[in-house]
């Protein structure tokens, strides 16, 4: 058996390909059996069958969009209940038409199943478009630099130092010095070649370990991080 091969197995490296493949065989299955549901509940509804054939588009497109909009909340740290809501609404909303195919005797009596149908796109349509106008605003807000993050923390933790009213205006250059010495530690351990922690770090200035981490991104960022000042005696 190749020597790669082993690994994997003996790793577990094999359990997520695996699983992503049977996830595109289920999906792909379910897509077939669900747009044959969903079309003949269109045919059924009254839609003609030249856009009938495009209706099942409608949820399943839009149940892909509201996921895609998750995935760029969480990366733009935006609140993902809106489109988690509308990806439980729609996926409810195909399985129910599912179900409604099959019930045949009800789905005739049921009058109110033919004007949903034909509500369904342009709602699908509003609330895509929404969607869509979030993602650009998220795409257009400039994540904040590390050191404004840096000094944002450096604020909060004046604020717990001082009972959580605001820091004096020499807080300012306090910052400066503060952040110039763990600079000059972040140096010297580089120099000799030991890694320091944000906690650790943090400790050394007299903050928070939160404080140290970001400093140390900061610096870690910054090609020049260690070129200033000598390591402190």
């Amino acid at each position: 058996m190749n020597v790669d091969l082993q690994a994997m197995l003996r790793d577990g490296r094999w359990v997520q390909p695996t699983s992503a493949a049977g996830v595109l065989g289920i999906g792909a299955a379910a897509f077939l059996l669900s747009y044959d549901a969903l079309h003949s509940l269109a045919v059924a509804s009254g839609v003609r069958p030249g856009l009938a054939r495009i209706w099942p588009g409608v949820l399943d497109g839009f149940i892909v969009i509201a996921t895609l909009t998750v995935v760029a909340a969480k990366r733009a740290r935006q609140p993902t209940w809106y489109p988690w809501a509308l990806v439980a609404l729609f996926s409810a909303a195909s399985v129910a038409f599912n179900i409604l195919h099959a019930l045949d005797r009800y789905l005739t009596a049921a009058r109110w199943v033919a004007p949903l149908v034909f509500a369904m796109p342009p709602v699908a349509l509003v609330l895509a478009t929404h969607l869509l106008l979030q993602q650009g605003a998220w795409r257009r807000q400039h994540p904040q630099a590390p050191h404004e993050l840096v000094d944002a923390v450096a604020a909060d933790d004046r604020r717990l130092e001082v009972g959580g009213t605001a820091a004096p205006a020499s807080g300012t250059s306090e910052d400066a010095a503060t952040r110039e010495r763990a600079r000059q530690l972040y140096a010297a351990a580089e120099a000799a070649g030991r890694k320091l922690t944000g906690a650790q770090l943090g400790q050394a200035i007299g903050r928070s370990d939160r404080y140290g981490r970001l400093l140390l991104r900061e610096f870690r960022a910054t090609p020049d991080a260690g070129g200033n000042g000598e390591p402190p005696q």
